[in-house]
């Protein structure tokens, strides 16, 4: 499908905790269903677990960020 096919697709309730560039990107990460997607955001009632849930079930990989073990390399090879 086409990003504007699945943006017309996505559920009132889901739309509605996004803008609209976070909702063209998450259209455009839609069209590859090997895509995995990690949802972070502030802590509090954001829609981050409303949003993953809705994506898990349209089968897409989806982890939110307190899920993932963060390794930030900082050092450069030489």
């Amino acid at each position: 499908m086409r990003p504007c096919e699945i943006i017309n697709s996505i559920p009132e309730n889901i739309k509605s905790l996004l803008s609209e560039k976070e909702l063209l990107s998450l259209a455009i990460g839609m069209t590859d269903k090997n895509r995995v997607f990690l949802i972070n955001g502030p802590q509090g009632p954001t829609g981050k677990t409303t949003l993953a849930k809705w994506l898990r079930k349209q089968g897409y990989k989806v982890y939110e960020e307190f899920e993932m073990q963060r390794i930030e390399l900082n050092k450069k090879l030489t």
